[in-house]
């Protein structure tokens, strides 16, 4: 599917996924040519966990104080991709089902008080 929408013009940059099923076993058996491959397994429990593939050109870290885990119930994996152009953050939350959900808007806030304490202007966002 990447190779046809190469074809006519369109590259996917980050491509994010839930339910990986991934654990520090098999994490390192998918690869796509191309990207680099960042997870954030579920540690306890069958199922879960976020990843992304980031395209080879882009530089990028995790930010672990925003990749939050609490097992079977909420995962998140962010990162901070830079290029010469802009600084950018891209973040991935998955609220597993069944799960409070009062709690994961809590979790959700806490996400975005720490960005907003480590100076990121949300008046900035295009």
């Amino acid at each position: 599917m990447l190779a046809d929408l190469q074809d006519v013009g369109i590259n996917i940059d980050i491509i994010m996924l839930c339910e990986t099923f991934l654990n520090d076993i098999n994490k390192a058996m998918f690869h796509i040519p191309g990207y680099q491959f960042s997870c954030k397994n579920r540690i306890r429990g069958r199922g879960g966990g976020v990843a992304m593939f980031i395209r080879d050109l882009l530089n990028f870290v995790v930010i672990a104080d925003l990749s939050i885990n609490h097992d079977i119930e909420f995962e998140s994996l962010f990162v901070e991709v830079n290029n010469t152009a802009k600084r950018l953050l891209v973040g991935e939350i998955y609220r597993v089902p069944g799960t409070s959900e009062h709690l994961s808007i809590q979790r959700y806030k806490s996400i975005l008080h720490t960005l907003a304490d480590q100076n990121f202007n949300f008046l900035n966002i295009e």
